[in-house]
């Protein structure tokens, strides 16, 4: 019964997903030949799912409204390229957000890294000041050595390890947009981690 009921909700899916599919195709058919309802629909069916791809990237409400807006610039400038047989119109739309993500962190890597350095400072600052609210000074001491730890790894390792242990990206997120090996994320990580512990123990922050 299990094995039924899993190829029954198997089989369901796919018919959802193929039925949705062959409604975005009729869409954008009619998108192709100048139909602008048509546009205003895709755009409604697929605004949350490009949000929600951008606001993963970037932690930034504003940020993600934006970009979600570029990426729909984008495909309405290509959407005369479009090939139904070649691909979903999901595949693609997620391709398109991608490669725009990868352009804009790219285009703005080091501020990206020093802004995210002073949110982990306040990060401890914060979780500190809930663990010991009596002792303010320690917490805001705790806070300034771990920005001064992380400012002295090397840029390449201080990128990996904000990406990966602040911002929560994963291995395969980080290895697209810094266009690197996922084998090299992670030795780098691991390089970034031993320095920082290396560094904290000389101010009795790590064991």
């Amino acid at each position: 019964m299990k094995v039924f009921t899993m190829h029954a909700s198997v089989a369901a899916l796919r018919g959802r997903t193929a039925d949705s599919r062959g409604q975005d195709n009729r869409f954008i058919g009619d998108c192709q030949n100048g139909d602008p309802d048509a546009w205003e629909e895709l755009v409604k069916r697929h605004t949350g799912r490009v949000y929600g791809l951008c606001y993963r990237f970037t932690r930034n409400h504003g940020d993600a409204q934006d970009l979600t807006q570029e990426v729909f610039i984008r495909v309405f400038r290509t959407l005369a390229t479009f090939r139904a047989e070649e691909f979903s119109f999901v595949a693609w739309l997620n391709t398109v957000t991608r490669h725009l993500l990868v352009d804009h962190y790219r285009s703005a890597r080091q501020d990206r890294c020093t802004v995210s350095i002073h949110e982990q400072r306040d990060r401890l600052r914060d979780l500190r000041s809930a663990q010991r609210p009596d002792n303010a000074a320690l917490v805001q001491e705790a806070g300034d050595i771990m920005l001064s730890a992380l400012t002295r790894l090397a840029p390449d390792l201080r990128e990996i390890a904000v990406l990966y242990d602040v911002q929560e990206f994963t291995y395969q997120e980080i290895s697209a947009l810094l266009g690197i090996p996922m084998g090299t994320v992670k030795s780098r990580l691991n390089r970034a981690r031993t320095m920082l512990a290396h560094f904290l123990r000389g101010y009795k922050l790590a064991a």
